[in-house]
């Protein structure tokens, strides 16, 4: 079994899989965790309060945290509330995740909960909240687009036939280095729809 890049204690087993504590309370995690942040509404969360998180075992890996999604669930996941009733997809199939229990953060990522925004599934998760106002959407859109931009990615605006936007287009994932880099990742990122 493999275990977590950040600093963990085995805490048992759930499911018949092993679990394991992540300490994120610790410097050493926050310290660690920091260095993945990209985006606004991560360095926002950042300085909430966080707790320590079970999850089952071997699931934080360097990989995973350089997706940013990832790091958004244990930005959830550690700042957030056990959402009460879980999300369909978590009370449908409790283990379907890498965190044991179903939890939210009602400021972010749409209040969607943890194990959904790990699959990268935040969207379908029946917790999911639409935008209150026209000013939610447009910093939405801001800081979809600083995001894109420090991932290196060109990208354009589409429209639909009223003018409103309706889906932002990847053009062209910018590679660091030769041969690699985002390009070498099989392109995570193609279209991001609203």
């Amino acid at each position: 079994m493999a275990s977590s890049v950040l600093a963990s204690r085995l805490s048992g087993a759930a499911n018949g899989r092993p679990t394991e504590i992540i300490l994120t309370s610790t410097r050493q995690v926050k310290e660690k965790l920091e260095a993945y942040l990209v985006t606004d509404v991560q360095n926002d969360l950042w300085t909430d309060e966080a707790g320590d998180i079970e999850m089952y075992a071997g699931q934080v890996t360097h990989e995973r945290l350089s997706r940013p999604t990832c790091v958004d669930a244990i930005m959830i996941h550690s700042r957030g509330t056990d959402a009460n009733p879980p999300c369909e997809a978590c009370a449908a199939k409790p283990d379907r995740g890498p965190f044991l229990t179903c939890r939210q953060h009602t400021r972010a990522f749409r209040a969607c909960c943890s194990n959904c925004k790990w699959r990268d599934e935040g969207v379908r998760c029946s917790l999911w909240q639409k935008w209150d106002s026209e000013d939610e959407g447009e910093e939405h859109d801001q800081a979809l687009g600083r995001y894109m931009d420090a991932l290196g990615v060109e990208w354009v605006e589409s429209s639909g036939d009223d003018g409103e936007a309706q889906a932002i287009e990847v053009v062209e994932i910018s590679s660091d280095e030769e041969g690699g880099g985002r390009e070498g990742r099989g392109g995570d990122i193609r279209r991001v729809s609203r």
